[in-house]
């Protein structure tokens, strides 16, 4: 078997040292040739194999390695992957050994290899001595100009603006410095920005775009390309350097400090003309004022914008844009506007292609390509209220983060899928068979004599769960519960949601208060020029803070019929606009209607006669309307109330209050009699189960809390039965100690009063 040799370990570590000491996240044949130089044995041996190389030094090569791939931060990175050219140098050096028929792969067959590697950067730095070569490939794509920015010229640019230093970071430089992430497609709107910084006036671009879709990638991109000299004369030699607002209002406490502060900044980049500002969440220069009759940054910067002395990019999101910019007619024409669309599905694998390296280099784990695929297929399907593609690299990074803890070294489909079921908090995952049966007998518990309806809310969001697992574009579904007051259709939908999202993530909207037309405003917000125009409806904000979750519209009868018209658009398109045209999504919610529409007729039937069902159907669809009605997935009748179940719910309830008294020592019994007057004044026929509620507690609970609160645990035991006058009394049994501890207390008493 053949093997590295002893002297060939060593380099290759020593290689990985050099690489770590220049902060670099790879080992390359760059790295080999420095530990090859750093070795006089074997810098002699190479200059043996290469005639003319005696301009072949370790110094000038590391300077050349440096202004190639740049410097990091000094052992910042503790996992070093060896790069595609060194694992092919090693894997020819592999042949030539075993063509030579020699056991260890020697330092001369590395030489050999190197020699016909002619695209790796040892060979192309060894060519530049040779002067065969005037560029190397920097960074990500081979220089198109010899007007490429060094590290050098940008620390001596960096010199001549002192304090704008102190309060920014300067892109170009992190881009000399190989800091930044690849930036994979956006031409376009590259290209654009480019076209508005060349005009002679107003050039000043602004990226408009939801959060996530890239808007600072593409600063990052102008700023590697200026690196590598890949843009018009106009623009070389210019730096990107991001502003930070909020450092230079850190400190500012007296009027005028921050005044001055921009004052200074401004007159440096007016004097240096080689500095583009990046200002990312561009509205905040609106908002900066630091006392009454000061200016914000807005007004200081509106005539540098006008002349086109300065040049300013700036990045917000579309609401933002419009919330701050726009309402300030002469700041925003200043701007020229950049739309930054969210990148398809191709667009988003391809963008995540392109960072998987260097993922994988801060991780130390290697992710799969159906990872990536599924990542941006999941975060479509399921993540509503963030974009591509932020939201599928943080599917991608939390899932290797995840598996760093578990000392993983393979991030796959599984665990993509895993860290969605965190995200969604899902309690119940009904593609179970497992977990349906255990969730129907949850149900079942909770909400007496209502199986048959239990079992279709379930069969329905199952199949759901099914379409959604095969379609990517499904709305949510929407389930009718028609049933007398009492029955528990509001029960229900909130141990269901309980059970399937999570203990409070049930919505419950009760419709009585939107029956005039103007409460609409409560549930999607007021229109331009009414008060709280500026908040989002109670609807649209708890679902856009989470959209895994039961919305309850009860008693939907009582609703004004324009807020059907909002429910009508909500089932047709799975997604709602606000009053400031943001899109809400409703997919992942689950949607019940609940009324009594027609139910609160006395009939003296014990079920649902399919007669009687016909009849409450056509009542329903008549207030619907044929729109709404049409969208209902499942139309689930609830029974009756009727006193075989009542006697069950009383017997539950009885059995809850026997447990909860034993926690403070006392054993409670409760006679049949009691149920049976219980029931009696209940009236379940006409007021349903949760009259029996009622007067449960008010019958039963409240004996036995006022018994706990005047006995002073004297006694051990009590029996709750029906007396003679038909009322709720108490038999108690007294313990022998406790029973001489009561007439004790009570001597004691009668003696203080005598």
């Amino acid at each position: 078997m053949i093997k590295l040799s002893k002297e060939l370990n060593e380099l290759l570590e020593q290689a990985k040292i050099i690489s770590i000491n220049l902060g670099h996240s790879f080992v390359g044949s760059e790295h080999l040739l420095l530990a090859i130089l750093s070795n006089k044995k074997l810098s002699m041996a190479i200059r043996q194999e290469l005639p003319n190389s005696k301009d072949l030094t370790y110094a000038k090569t590391m300077s050349e390695v440096v202004k190639i791939r740049g410097r990091g931060e000094r052992g910042a990175i503790s996992i070093q992957k060896l790069s595609s050219d060194l694992h092919s140098i090693i894997e020819n050096s592999f042949k030539y050994a075993f063509e030579k028929g020699e056991k260890e792969i020697k330092i001369s067959h590395v030489l050999e290899a190197i020699k016909k590697e002619e695209n790796c950067l040892a060979m192309k730095l060894i060519n530049i001595k040779f002067g065969k070569e005037r560029s190397i490939e920097m960074h990500y794509e081979p220089l198109k100009s010899e007007k490429a920015l060094t590290y050098d010229t940008i620390k001596q640019l960096r010199s001549e603006t002192p304090i704008l230093n102190n309060f920014s970071k300067d892109v170009t430089l992190m881009a000399c410095e190989n800091m930044l992430d690849p930036v994979i497609g956006r031409k376009e709107e590259i290209n654009r920005v480019l076209e508005i910084l060349l005009r002679k006036n107003k050039n000043n671009p602004c990226l408009i775009g939801y959060p996530g879709v890239g808007k600072s990638a593409i600063v990052d991109a102008l700023a590697m390309k200026i690196v590598k000299g890949e843009v018009p004369p106009q623009l070389q030699e210019k730096r990107v350097v991001s502003l930070d607002i909020s450092s230079l209002l850190a400190g500012a406490r007296y009027r005028g400090d921050f005044e001055e502060r921009i004052k200074k900044i401004m007159d440096e980049v007016r004097k240096t003309k080689n500095v583009i500002l990046m200002i990312d969440e561009l509205h905040n220069i609106a908002n900066t004022s630091t006392g009454e009759g000061s200016l914000d940054a807005g007004n200081i910067l509106k005539p540098e914008l006008a002349r086109g002395d300065i040049s300013i990019i700036g990045a917000t999101t579309v609401d933002e844009y419009r919330k701050f910019i726009e309402k300030d007619a002469a700041l925003d024409r200043r701007f020229q506007k950049v739309l930054v669309k969210e990148p398809s599905r191709e667009e988003s694998i391809s963008i995540l292609r392109g960072l998987k390296e260097r993922y994988e280099s801060f991780h130390g784990v290697r992710i799969t390509e159906s990872a990536i695929m599924k990542a941006v297929d999941l975060s479509i399907k399921n993540v509503y209220n963030k974009y591509l593609p932020d939201k599928a690299l943080d599917l991608i990074d939390e899932s290797a983060s995840r598996a760093k803890i578990l000392q993983k070294k393979l991030v796959d489909d599984e665990d993509i899928e895993n860290t969605l079921n965190r995200y969604k908090n899902k309690k119940q995952d009904l593609l179970i068979k497992e977990n349906v049966d255990k969730l129907k007998q949850n149900l079942n518990k909770k909400v007496l004599g209502q199986e048959k309806a239990i079992e279709k809310l379930i069969e329905t969001y199952t199949n759901f769960e099914v379409q959604k697992t095969r379609f990517t574009s499904i709305n949510c579904p929407c389930i009718f519960f028609g049933g007398p007051t009492g029955c528990g259709k509001t029960s229900l939908a909130k141990s269901f949601s309980d059970e399937v999202f999570g203990e409070g993530t049930l919505l419950k909207i009760d419709m009585a208060e939107y029956s005039e037309k103007h409460s609409i405003s409560k549930l999607i917000g007021s229109p331009p020029g009414y008060v709280g125009y500026e908040e989002s409806g109670i609807l649209v904000n708890e679902v856009s803070k989470n959209p895994f979750r039961v919305i309850v519209f009860d008693e939907i009868e009582k609703s004004h019929p324009d807020v059907l018209k909002v429910l009508l658009k909500i089932l047709d398109d799975g997604e709602l606009l606000d009053r400031r045209s943001r899109a809400v999504d409703f997919k992942n919610t689950f949607i019940i209607l609940t009324s009594n529409l027609g139910f609160d007729k006395n009939t003296t039937t014990s079920g649902f006669l399919k007669i009687e069902k016909e009849e409450k159907l056509i009542e329903i669809k008549t207030f619907l309307g044929n729109a709404v009605f049409s969208r209902i997935d499942e139309i689930i009748l609830f029974e009756k109330p009727n006193l075989k179940d009542g006697k069950k719910i009383c017997e539950y309830l009885i059995l809850k209050s026997v447990e909860s008294c034993k926690k403070v020592g006392l054993d409670v019994s409760v006679e049949n009699d009691v149920i049976d007057l219980i029931l009696e004044k209940s009236d379940i026929k006409n007021l349903g189960y949760r009259n029996l509620w009622k007067n449960y507690f008010k019958l039963v609970e409240k004996t036995i809390n006022e018994e706990i609160i005047n006995s002073c645990h004297t006694h051990k035991q009590l029996s709750i039965y029906v007396d003679e006058n038909g009322e709720i009394n108490i038999r108690r049994q007294f313990n022998k100690l406790n029973l001489e501890n009561n007439q004790l207390s009570m001597y004691n008493r009668q003696k203080c009063v005598d």
